[in-house]
């Protein structure tokens, strides 16, 4: 990774310390789907703090378990949650 350079921003971050947006590849910000967030309001808290840490894009990664559920089941679970 490659610091930010004195004097740059990462659009108007001032607590990251690169200049490019960062990617959060594992987050489970989706409500009441993971060990994540447990409402709507937990999932907008969550956003706006990983924006205001210079995070530019989330990618949502709930887990699936097939032992524990089927596809079809999990699936309107995270339909609901999104």
């Amino acid at each position: 990774m490659i610091p930010k350079q004195e004097g740059k921003s990462n659009a108007g971050n001032t607590a990251c310390m690169f200049d490019f947006p960062l990617i959060d590849f594992h987050t489970h910000i989706l409500p009441a789907m993971d060990d994540g967030s447990r409402s709507l309001d937990e999932s907008l808290q969550m956003l706006y703090s990983l924006s205001k840490s210079g995070v530019g894009k989330i990618l949502l990664t709930p887990h699936f378990y097939a032992d524990r559920e089927n596809p079809e089941t999990f699936f309107n679970r995270r339909s609901v949650a999104a």
